[in-house]
Parts: structure tokens; C-alpha cells; sequence
């Protein structure tokens, strides 16, 4: 009989939190992927979200909030999908590269319930928030490795974006809606089924909703130059996420094999309905 391990579970509040999304060539970031993960397309374009979020009281269940952990973190996510030893198709975001303003990165990781994927580096971020907008900037810490970023960014109304790969401001609120649910992998998978794949998801308690659309008044975005991304990248959504307590939950590893495919049903709860968008 299968043992069935409970999931790791954490807590955090979050203060403040941007995401935008970014539609590229698949062909250009299909090789910043490990294999066993594929990307979610909509046609020949692939997604990103970068987000940029303000974090308190982060800890493990049962933990007090005042011991919790309280950061600043970037992130460049890609929009994945994976298929389970069992043919179940989990959806979701990967890291590909995430800077947080913290003494210790890796534990702000590790407390956050995501091991796994390209460790989180140091940077000095920079956050200014208030009722019409946020300004948000990323320095580069003492060891390097972060990349520079700067945001300007407005309240506005809900409008599509001339030239999106989306027919209607309906789909763009509906598939640019930022992920909760995070997937990295431990080992490679292969034909023997040996990859295993690791799934965080989120859930945002109390006040929740679509949040406040955004316009972009100045977007700089280094990463995106060294990953030969600034002549790719187009946007699609920026919105700006109401604070909320969320509740994290840290699945064990289940075994991964094979590729993806569109239309398949959600995969045990485990994840975000996978299928090309």
C-alpha cells in the first residue's frame, strides 16, 4: 500500500507584491528549463512573470509569527508544466533566477518550503509603495550574482495591450493571473522514471481577488539582457496583488516521466490546470 506523507506546511504575510507578465519566443528560453519541465505556450510564445514581493513573519506551521523571517524578493518565473509517473499533468512556475534581499538567501528558500531549482542570491532591494503606485529597484549584493532592476509602475484601468497574443481583456486577466504553485525537481528524470518532481503551492488567505491593474511608466530589467531576453520580451499584465496572509504547502516528491500535453486534467491537487493556454 502507498504511504501518503502529509505536505510540509508555511506561513507569511505578504505586504505588498507586483507581477507582471511577459510573453517571449518559446524558442528563446526553452533551453533555461531542466529537462522534465516544459514550458506552457500559447502558440509559439511562452510566458514570464516577474515578480517582486514584500514578505513577513515567513516560518514553518506551529512557528509564532514574530519569529518568522522578513525579506524583500525578485523573481523571474517561467509558466511549466510536467507530466508525473502516474500521467498526471501539473502546471505551475519555475524559478529561473530569484534575488532576495536577505542575510541568508538559501534559508529564506528553505523556510519558504522551495529547495530545489537555482539557488536565490543576495541583493539590496529597494521598495516604495503607496495608494496610486510602487517603485521598486535591485541592486546587486557584496558576492554579485543579482541583477540590476528598476520599476516604476501606476495604478490603472484594466486594459489590453495592443499587439497581445490574447483575443480579450477577459484572457489576459485569466491566464496572466500570477501562479501560485512553484514546481522544481530533484535528480534528472529519464526513461526510467527517475526525476521527482517537487510542488509548492500557495494559498492566499483573507483578502484576495484579481488585485489593481498597473501601467508601466519605466521598466529595466538586467536579467533579461544577459538572458537574451530584451529584444524578446513584450508585455502582456502587470497588476499589483492586495496584502494577504498566504499558506504555503510543500508536497513530497513524486516521480516524473515523459512530456506534457495539452487539455489533461489537474493533477490531484496538486497544481494549476496544465495545458497550453
Amino acid at each position: 500500500m502507498r504511504t501518503i506523507h502529509p505536505p510540509a506546511v508555511f506561513h507569511a504575510c505578504v505586504t505588498d507584491a507586483v507581477c507582471l507578465t511577459y510573453r517571449t519566443p518559446a524558442a528563446s528560453v526553452a533551453g533555461l528549463l531542466p529537462v522534465g519541465l516544459e514550458l506552457v505556450r500559447r502558440g509559439p510564445w511562452a510566458f514570464w512573470q516577474v515578480e517582486a514581493r514584500r514578505v513577513e513573519h515567513l516560518r514553518p506551521a506551529r512557528v509564532p509569527a514574530p519569529v518568522g523571517l522578513s525579506c524583500q524578493q525578485v523573481a523571474y518565473r517561467l509558466r511549466v508544466q510536467a507530466m508525473t509517473a502516474s500521467a498526471e499533468v501539473v502546471s505551475g512556475v519555475y524559478d529561473v533566477h530569484r534575488v532576495v534581499d536577505a542575510p541568508l538567501p538559501a534559508l529564506v528558500a528553505l523556510l519558504g518550503g522551495r529547495p530545489g531549482g537555482p539557488p536565490p542570491v543576495r541583493g539590496h532591494i529597494a521598495w516604495a509603495g503607496g495608494d496610486c503606485g510602487v517603485r521598486v529597484g535591485v541592486e546587486p549584493g557584496p558576492a554579485g550574482g543579482a541583477h540590476a532592476l528598476r520599476l516604476e509602475l501606476a495604478h490603472a484601468p484594466a486594459a489590453r495591450r495592443d499587439g497581445s497574443c490574447f483575443a480579450t481583456l477577459a484572457d489576459v486577466r485569466e491566464h496572466c493571473a500570477p501562479s501560485q504553485t512553484r514546481l522544481t525537481l530533484e535528480g534528472r528524470p529519464g526513461s526510467a522514471g527517475t526525476g521527482r518532481l517537487c510542488v509548492t503551492r500557495a494559498q492566499r488567505v483573507g483578502r484576495t481577488g484579481g488585485g489593481t491593474p498597473l501601467v508601466v511608466r519605466e521598466a529595466s530589467l538586467d536579467y533579461f539582457e544577459q538572458a537574451g531576453q530584451a529584444e524578446h520580451a513584450e508585455l502582456e499584465w502587470a497588476v499589483r496583488l492586495r496584502p494577504a496572509e498566504e499558506r504555503w504547502e510543500r508536497h513530497p516528491p513524486v516521480p516524473l516521466v515523459g512530456r506534457a500535453c495539452g487539455d489533461a486534467p489537474e493533477a490531484a491537487g496538486l497544481g494549476e490546470r496544465a495545458c497550453a493556454v
